[in-house]
């Protein structure tokens, strides 16, 4: 199966680029105070 989608003649491809990538992962959030803690 040949990659299509590339730009120009980078022979990357979708699913090595960015688009790929977003494939495999999934987003997270993590939320934290970042003020200094007062004693």
């Amino acid at each position: 199966e040949a990659e299509v989608g590339g730009f120009k003649r980078s022979g990357i491809g979708r699913q090595q680029g960015v688009e790929g990538i977003h494939e495999f992962t999934e987003t997270k959030h993590i939320n934290f105070d970042g003020s200094p803690t007062l004693w």
